[in-house]
Formats: structure tokens, sequence, C-alpha cells
């Protein structure tokens, strides 16, 4: 599962299907904890770890934020049973290159292309292949300025800058 690719999916999904900020903020805490197990299908996480990572103390508003998301599709989950921890596992987007949603659930529509075949700047943003240099040409320096100390830090007066 590509990690960028999923929550890329998920913010343009979740434009389209609006779900509560906890809701919102608990899929994101999934995906870093199936991140870190190294993309298990199935996630144990104990309800005190989810309300931490949530910043609340109501085991209802977990479960409200959970069932969103079990209604929306996102994820599964088999609940606990005698104090065990609930599973959890996230419905992965399907990941192309185009980018577009299609249909509720379904994600993002079919295919493994990385992007080389749509060209470098086809996105609607881009990241900037060239290192912008600094233009030192035009630095006033004067070469006849006593050396300064190092450790001593330069003091100006107002308005002298």
């Amino acid at each position: 599962m590509n990690y960028l690719k999923q929550i890329i999916a998920f913010d343009k999904w979740e434009e389209l299907h609006p779900l509560t900020d906890k809701a919102y903020r608990l899929w994101f805490k999934l995906m870093k904890i199936a991140n870190a197990s190294g993309w298990d299908e199935w996630l144990s996480v104990p309800l005190l770890k989810l309300k931490s990572e949530l910043h609340t103390s109501s085991d209802q508003t977990i479960m409200n934020a959970r069932n969103a998301l079990v209604q929306a599709g996102r994820i599964e989950v088999r609940k606990g049973k005698h104090g065990k921890s609930a599973d959890y596992r996230l419905i992965p987007f399907n990941e192309d290159i185009g980018g577009g949603l299609h249909g509720v659930n379904s994600g993002v529509n079919g295919g493994e292309h990385s992007g080389e075949d749509r060209g470098e700047h086809s996105g609607a943003y881009y990241k900037q292949n060239k290192t912008k240099q600094n233009d030192i040409t035009n630095l006033n320096i004067n070469k006849n300025a006593p050396a300064r100390d190092k450790n001593k830090i330069p003091m100006f007066k107002i308005g002298e800058v």
C-alpha cells in the first residue's frame, strides 16, 4: 500500500463525503498505526490508545467516529470480546495516475502507474526540479571593514540596517 497515495485519495474522497473531525482524525491515526505495523491487514488497537490519539476521554466519541468510518466504507471493525481490543481493517483506495474518484466506496480507480507517461507538469501541483541558486554577485561587501570576532553578536542602532 502506498501511504502517500492513500492519504491523497482519502483527502479527495473526503471532499465529496464529509466526515466529522474525529472520524477524519481516526482514519489518519489508523493509517499511522498501519504504517508502523508494516501494513498488517488487521490492526488490534486498544480503545485507550485511540482515545489518547484523538485527545478525548469519551468511549462514545471513538465509537461514533468508528461507526462513521464503517458506514462510509473506509474501515471494517471486529469488536473485541471480554476486554480485548477491537480489530480494524482499513479499506484501501485503488491507486492510479488519474487521481479521480469513482463511486462512494470505490476510492481511486485502477493501476499501479507512477505517472511517467503523463508528463512532468500534468498535475495541479508540481515540484520544481531545479535548485534555485542564491545570487551572490550583487552583494555589497566592504573588503576594508575590520574582521569581526566570531563570538560577538553584531549590534545595530535602530534604523541603521
